[in-house]
């Protein structure tokens, strides 16, 4: 993950360099509303992995589970770093210093478009999705830059990553081998590997294009001609230490959601969300025969 930003919205503001800690995007955030700019960022209720991801960042772990020990699973979702986090946001989305409108819709869309956000804290394949649906073409074209995800330390830098797709191939595929193919020209052959880089839509695990120098020094339109990958998203993948996913990610960014949902409409706090989520999660997993640590 990285931070997307508007380079013309910095520019008529005043932002002179992409904030390199949470403390200065705020700070930042609240420059540009004071002198009647736009949304700073977004805190949408909809793509609860990316709070997930700077929860994590912040040094929570929400979950710990192993699959040799499928039925005890570990929750920690009521912790000071996951409370800081959804306060933090929650504070800028009161002050009406970030946006709250879901991602991937037209209506954001049009706002990337349009310079309605100064920023877009996202993944390294997210030039794609938004270069497909219009972004970075006519009058919002070289406009966009990329910059290292703000942090919480300087001093102690932690990378985090939205996103990670497989196609697998189950046991009870009746032609193991065929099926294989089939994913793999789907998406990991040298064919599908290369158009998926070069448009931005995956961010790939292959060795061989990660180490290839048509990778590493490309200079990437969407970023002006910005060498993102060698100075940006290479670094941060090569940083990421990998987080724990549970066993009902979809049950809990469901849950996440509508916390999100409560804490840009101002009726919770981020310590009572992480509390009331800590006790939905408990409570489902113990439903599906877990036993919660």
């Amino acid at each position: 993950m990285a931070l997307i930003y508007r380079t013309d919205v910095f520019a008529k503001y005043g932002i002179t360099k992409p904030p390199t800690t949470w403390a200065e995007y705020a700070a930042d955030a609240a420059k540009v509303k004071a002198a009647g700019g736009p949304p700073f960022g977004d805190f949408a209720s909809n793509v609860p992995a990316v709070t997930t991801a700077l929860m994590i960042q912040k040094g929570a772990t929400p979950f710990a589970y192993d699959l040799s020990d499928k039925q005890n699973i570990g929750i920690k979702v009521d912790d000071q770093a996951t409370k800081d986090v959804l306060n933090y946001w929650a504070d800028l989305s009161t002050k009406k210093q970030i946006g709250k409108e879901d991602q991937f819709t037209t209506d954001y869309v049009a706002g990337m478009v349009g310079g309605k956000y100064a920023t877009y804290v996202s993944a390294a394949w997210a030039p794609g999705y938004l270069t497909g649906a219009g972004v970075g073409n006519g009058s919002s074209k070289g406009k966009f830059a990329v910059a290292a995800l703000p942090q919480w330390d300087t001093a102690n830098p932690v990378s985090v990553n939205w996103g990670g797709s497989a196609f697998a191939v189950t046991s009870q595929a009746s032609d193991k081998a065929a099926a294989a193919k089939v994913a793999l020209g789907l998406y990991a052959d040298e064919a599908s590997l290369t158009d998926g880089w070069k448009t931005q839509t995956i961010f790939p695990l292959n060795q061989s294009v990660l180490k290839s120098d048509d990778f590493i020094n490309a200079k990437v339109d969407f970023f002006n001609g910005q060498t993102a990958n060698k100075d940006i998203y290479i670094p941060a993948e090569n940083a990421y230490k990998g987080a724990v996913y549970s066993p009902f990610t979809v049950y809990y960014y469901a849950q996440l959601q509508a916390q999100i949902v409560k804490l840009n409409a101002g009726q919770t706090t981020g310590d009572k969300a992480a509390t009331d989520l800590q006790a939905a999660l408990v409570t489902y997993a113990k439903s599906q025969g877990f036993t919660v640590k």
